[in-house]
């Protein structure tokens, strides 16, 4: 039966591709990382099997986007100059700023937010979402949390259904100290879970509102967050440092 299936995810390289991409971002939501990447090279092996540039290199670029979510940050970078390497679509340099910018290599988001602004001038999404996400980002990894959440002002009139403009907002409200905020966001991240089930930030956001929910005083709810983090990431690969952050966080609670 499972030879059947294979044989005909392969005959439609469209659905193998989803179907790979959906099982990689469902494994990264639980922290396994490890699968996550098999699953990313599955669909990687099947673009360049088809001479699909761009498609290859978006599924190198979700690997770097997890591991940077995870806090893996030399593997993120790593992955980012590959993906860049293999394709240079403005979208996936948008991607790619963001992720690195999260990862720490805030010159090279910059410039290639900077660049992918200057060549699309009259492109919304890049004017109002892609390229202020990169900055907010950069800044908020910068230390100055208020300044990210005045660049993502931009964003406020086509962000709801981008889980990656609300959960960046929500980090820099948290940052800020603004509890209340970031949790707002955070929740409106989850209520896009039917719309992008295995959108890895569904697990992420989990943390998140632990994190504000300890900030805001309420440690009842901040203890509950956690718990659903950690039940969601309780198969994680192991030395995850957001895993190691988290459980760190937790204990103080008690």
């Amino acid at each position: 039966m499972l030879q059947k299936e294979e044989a005909f995810l392969h005959e439609q390289p469209d659905l193998e591709f989803n179907v790979n991409f959906r099982h990689g971002d469902m494994a990264a939501s639980h922290g396994q990382l490890r699968q996550a990447n098999e699953s990313y090279e599955k669909v990687r092996q099947l673009a360049q099997r088809l001479q699909l540039k761009d498609s290859e290199a978006y599924a190198i670029a979700e690997e770097g986007w997890v591991h940077a979510l995870s806090g893996n940050q030399r593997q993120a970078i790593a992955a980012m100059n590959v993906a860049l390497g293999t394709s240079q679509s403005y979208s996936l340099k948008l991607q790619a700023a963001l992720t690195l910018a999260v990862a720490g290599d805030s010159k090279k988001a910059l410039d290639l937010a900077s660049e992918v602004a200057k060549n699309r001038p009259e492109d919304t999404f890049v004017q109002a979402l892609g390229a202020p996400l990169a900055q907010a980002a950069v800044t908020l990894q910068n230390g100055d949390a208020l300044k990210a959440i005045e660049i993502l002002k931009a964003a406020a009139p086509y962000d709801k259904g981008s889980t990656n403009v609300l959960y960046i907002r929500g980090l820099a409200y948290w940052k800020a100290g603004r509890g209340n905020e970031a949790a707002q966001e955070f929740q409106k991240v989850l209520a896009l879970r039917n719309y992008a089930p295995a959108d890895p930030l569904m697990s992420m956001v989990q943390l998140g509102l632990g994190r504000a929910h300890a900030l805001r005083g309420d440690k009842e709810k901040s203890r509950t967050s956690y718990q659903d983090f950690f039940a969601l990431w309780k198969d994680a690969d192991p030395d995850i440092p957001v895993i190691k952050e988290a459980r760190a966080e937790y204990a103080k609670l008690q």
